[in-house]
């Protein structure tokens, strides 16, 4: 392994866990694993580099992961709502990179559709929120694509203009 630096990002060898280094002394590095977070760790422990989406988000996650919750989505009768922000999906969003983030997000999107369609639930709303835009438009270029649904803006009154509603048709 290369020297550590201040700045690096690193991971525990045995744990899905991640952070950057803070500080460094002798052969220990201190490593901020959230914001409010850091501990000193052996830096024969540690590995440069991020840990693969799949270990950060999968169904096999280990303790001190990014961790899925599960208050992220509500149902109505016909309506479902998945609120895409990382704070609502993750328990640490900052442990992802933006395009990690991203492409989680979408993973989550697609999976809330495919559940519409397998409860026959007509309306799916996807809370993305305004920012830069990023997420809407990878969400429009996704569902752009798509048979079977058609998308808009959510209702302004109760989005403003941060959510995209998809009617789903039944096919076949």
């Amino acid at each position: 392994m290369q020297a550590l630096s201040i700045g690096d990002r690193v991971r525990l060898l045995d744990e899905a866990r991640e952070g950057l280094v803070e500080a460094l002394k002798s052969n220990e590095a201190l490593v901020r694993f959230d914001p409010d977070f850091a501990e000193w760790v052996p830096v024969r422990e540690l590995v440069q580099g991020q840990l693969p989406l799949e270990e950060l988000t999968g169904s096999t996650m280990k303790e001190g992961s990014a961790t899925p919750k599960m208050d992220s989505q509500r149902s109505e009768t016909g309506l479902k709502e998945v609120d895409l922000h990382l704070g609502a999906l993750l328990d640490f969003p900052g442990r992802l990179s933006a395009s990690e983030a991203l492409e989680f997000q979408l993973k989550t999107a697609k999976q809330a559709l495919s559940d519409c369609r397998r409860a026959r639930i007509p309306r799916l709303v996807l809370i993305h929120g305004v920012g830069e835009g990023v997420l809407r438009a990878k969400i429009s270029e996704w569902l752009e694509g798509l048979e079977g649904v058609e998308y808009y803006d959510a209702s302004y009154a109760r989005y403003g203009r941060g959510a995209t509603e998809v009617r789903i048709r039944r096919l076949g």
